[in-house]
């Protein structure tokens, strides 16, 4: 329908601007027409009262009622698609009242059924229920592109129906995900994310939109969360995360005149930086290279060495830092080599880091 009203939107208004621009070339060949056509208007507007009637802008545009009418209906069928679309993506999570007031079995019966069929797989691959929405949107987009909008009007036009597809489905993902960790949220996200964007490059309005590129944005926050998610669980496992955050907040606030060893700070005397180094070294050189099964999950591939890349930037900065710390003999630490015995470049080539 929406389609269909946008067919006759543009085509009414082209064949408006059609006629006025030969009506003013036949002016500017008959001068004297001109006033005729005026008293002639003039005489019919106010013996007309027509439910169509036409008001010419000082730009030459000519604005219809019948065209304004049709504008409404567009808009209207517009939010009535979003409520269809809405409450399509709910019924996957919420039980209607008149379920609920039937027996206990049933209720539970039905909740089971609508959570199962937005259960989240273990791989943290979008749900089939979220690739069948996208398909649909697919196929709107491909009807779309047969419209007779103006090729470098497209993007702006279609941009109603990209939210009406797009906001219900994150609003239910992001209720679908409050039993996962925050490390499986931002995979989860990021999946379902990759997902939509391929989706919306099919189309060259689609990829060149402006939602195109806030959805591109918001896979950049969902990483740059996830980098420091994995990380944090890294060094917490490691049991080298509080040791480093007393370390950072003491560099930070330090004067250059402060003459106190580091080996002196709460915190950060010697069997507790040297025992965080040993833990740290033995995670990483145990391993290989660092363990990060979830991160593995994210489908697009770049994004994924990308974001695995991020995780051992953090964890090689750690260990810098903490190697640092105890390499300088202003500290206080001493008898230190086995826990040096390991430069920082070593580290980074066991990483894969460039």
């Amino acid at each position: 329908l929406c389609h269909v009203l946008d067919f006759y939107v543009i085509t009414i208004t082209q064949l408006f601007q059609f006629d006025e621009l030969n009506k003013s070339e036949a002016d500017k060949q008959d001068p004297y027409n001109i006033e005729n056509e005026q008293e002639e208007e003039e005489e019919k507007r106010s013996n007309d009262d027509m439910a169509v009637s036409a008001e010419v802008s000082s730009d030459g545009n000519v604005e219809l009622k019948f065209m304004n009418s049709l504008q409404d209906l567009r808009r209207t069928s517009y939010n009535k698609f979003y409520k269809m679309v809405q409450h399509r993506m709910d019924k996957f999570l919420d039980v209607s009242s008149s379920n609920t007031q039937q027996g206990s079995s049933s209720a539970l019966s039905t909740t089971s059924r609508a959570i199962s069929s937005i259960s989240i797989l273990s791989d943290l691959t979008p749900n089939n229920v979220f690739k069948d929405h996208l398909e649909r949107l697919k196929d709107v987009m491909s009807i779309y592109s047969t419209n007779l909008v103006p090729n470098n009007m497209r993007a702006d036009d279609f941009n109603s129906v990209l939210n009406n597809f797009i906001d219900p489905m994150l609003q239910v993902v992001h209720k679908s995900v409050t039993s996962l960790t925050e490390t499986e949220k931002c995979v989860y996200l990021i999946n379902i994310l990759v997902l939509v964007l391929e989706t919306l490059r099919s189309q060259p309005f689609t990829r060149h939109s402006a939602r195109y590129e806030t959805l591109s944005l918001l896979i950049e926050t969902q990483k740059e969360k996830l980098i420091e998610s994995e990380s944090s669980f890294i060094l917490k496992d490691c049991g080298v995360f509080t040791v480093l955050f007393t370390l950072k907040q003491y560099k930070s606030t330090t004067r250059p005149k402060d003459e106190q060893q580091l080996c002196n700070v709460a915190g950060l005397d010697e069997s507790s930086i040297k025992l965080a180094m040993k833990s740290l070294s033995a995670y990483i050189f145990s391993l290989g290279a660092l363990s990060m099964p979830k991160i593995e999950k994210i489908t697009d591939l770049e994004i994924r060495l990308m974001t695995r890349n991020g995780v051992a930037e953090v964890i090689y900065s750690a260990y810098k830092m903490l190697y640092e710390s105890l390499a300088n003999k202003k500290n206080g630490y001493t008898n230190c080599q086995q826990e040096l015995s390991h430069s920082p470049q070593q580290v980074r080539q066991i990483l894969q880091l460039k």
